[in-house]
């Protein structure tokens, strides 16, 4: 029996440098198909939404009378958030919309107020009989997209002065990567968009993102750099480590504008183990399409955004929507409850005010009660506290006592024989030909610096030794050796380190 699927089909917009472009992409069963894309040049590049015009041109060209539209634009900024993966379990899609609302602005620029959004919590691909599937963490990655509420009602607006009904809008970093869902096979594979403005990067495994990186790299940077116009610092660096996280096995596809250039795919595939090509992407419409023809790969985005509108509800989550969810919405139809019901609740209301306003009387004579006892307390508890303060300063200064006398009777001998001790080791350790100056006590250390001349070099180091040779010395070290200016005698300074014996 053969069964018929029904055929979805959606028209997908997008504005990108000086081009604007769509594409028809249509679903049956699960096969995708790629009806017609067609682009043209914008007169104002400034303008971030297609012109009425402009709209119009790409309908004719592919023969469209009206439909609905998806629209891509980077003013739909994409992020991810790492959020608990217990919590976002439990969450309706638009409860995780409303989780996730208060914590764009930093990201985005764009305030929750004013920001309509889309969310995807973290996907993994289906495991094979025989992989070994990691434990999940405790935490998650959910894609956000956001995008100013007055952005999408003005988009909203053009399209329907189009002919068209707008039903989605998404970012370009979550819709450039979806053209490899046409490819057949599940093993991991790699896209590099490089565009006018930006590059992106994805790695895909069974049909799911792994990574998505955002370089800072457009065709113009790139050409530049090739034509030795302005070499980019770390550019070739920046290719080298991104690209190589692709897998190997595979040929790295490359869509965007930077796809059509052959000096830059050859810039690009010398950083590929197995090479890179062009996105390739047949059109129904078309009666030829060269196998060598690298037209199509600029369409890769807005060709990626159908593709995910089409693909199934969760690929349609991290989409920009200004349709509100059902239960938000009966929830804030409440207020259409019968008159009746509205009667009995106001009475229930005054019954209620009643009866507070009775407690309300209650508890203000119980507090007042409440109050007085309380600063009776409070006086008692700074009395402690006061009291409390002076015996611990009285208890210091006990202690402090105690600690003087413990010195008095044991310490202080035994530090003062220790000096007495050290100061007839170095008179008796100096040489002949040394004269001292200086011999002081580095406070209440055990340490000494002596200073003074001596007619050579050698009569300082047999002093430094003889120093040493004392068994209260640990070091005696030679700090300086210099010229006085009178006679040729030499100035010098010894620290020496003791210890009590």
């Amino acid at each position: 029996m053969n069964l018929k699927f029904p055929e979805k089909k959606i028209i997908a917009f997008e504005v990108a440098g000086d081009e604007a472009r769509a594409a028809v992409v249509t679903k049956k069963g699960k096969s995708f198909q790629v009806v017609d894309f067609a682009s043209i040049k914008r007169d104002n590049r400034e303008e971030d939404l297609p012109s009425l015009d402009t709209i119009r041109q790409l309908a004719r060209r592919l023969h469209l009378s009206g439909g609905k539209v998806v629209f891509v634009t980077p003013l739909a900024r994409a992020f991810e958030l790492l959020m608990d993966r217990r919590k976002t379990a439990r969450l309706k899609h638009y409860q995780l919309l409303e989780a996730v609302r208060w914590e764009i602005e930093p990201y985005t620029g764009i305030s929750g107020q004013n920001a309509l959004l889309g969310a995807e919590g973290e996907r993994r691909p289906k495991p094979k009989p025989d992989e070994i599937v990691p434990e999940e963490s405790d935490e998650q990655n959910v894609t956000v997209s956001a995008i100013e509420r007055n952005v999408y009602r003005a988009a909203k607006a053009r399209f329907r002065a189009g002919g068209f009904t707008l039903v989605r809008i998404y970012p370009p970093d979550v819709s450039f990567f979806m053209p490899l869902q046409l490819e057949k096979g599940h093993s991991p594979r790699a896209i590099l968009e490089v565009g006018d403005d930006y590059s992106n990067f994805a790695i895909l495994h069974g049909g799911v993102p792994e990574q998505i990186n955002t370089l800072s790299i457009s065709l113009e940077t790139i050409t530049s750099h090739l034509n030795g116009e302005s070499l980019v610092d770390g550019l070739e660096e920046t290719l080298k480590f991104t690209i190589r996280q692709a897998p190997a096995a595979e040929a790295l596809m490359v869509s965007g504008t930077g796809a059509t250039h052959d000096a830059v795919m050859d810039f690009i595939s010398g950083f590929c183990p197995s090479g890179a090509r062009p996105l390739r992407l047949d059109r129904a419409a078309a009666f030829t399409d060269a196998r060598e023809d690298t037209a199509g790969a600029v369409f890769g985005t807005v060709v990626g955004a159908g593709l995910r509108e089409i693909a199934g509800k969760r690929d349609r989550l991290v989409g920009i929507s200004d349709v509100e969810a059902l239960v938000p919405r009966l929830k804030k139809s409440a207020y259409l409850m019968p008159l009746a019901a509205t009667g009995v609740f106001v009475l229930l209301l005054g019954s209620h005010y009643l009866f507070m306003k009775h407690q309300d009387s209650v508890y203000k004579k119980r507090i007042k009660v409440l109050n007085q006892e309380l600063k009776s307390r409070t006086a008692q508890t700074e009395k402690y506290d006061s009291l409390q303060k002076e015996l611990k300063k009285i208890e210091a200064e006990i202690a402090f006592a105690e600690k003087k006398i413990v010195f008095f009777s044991q310490e202080a001998d035994k530090d003062i024989i220790h000096v007495i001790e050290c100061l007839r080791g170095i008179s008796a350790s100096v040489p002949e030909n040394v004269v001292l100056e200086a011999l002081n006590r580095n406070g209440t250390s055990h340490d000494f610096a002596v200073s003074g001349h001596a007619y050579d070099q050698k009569q300082i180091g047999l002093f430094a030794t003889a120093l040493q040779k004392n068994p209260w010395c640990i070091s005696a070290v030679i700090k300086k050796v210099a010229a006085d200016g009178s006679g040729g005698n030499l100035q010098f300074e010894i620290t020496i380190k003791t210890k009590m014996t």
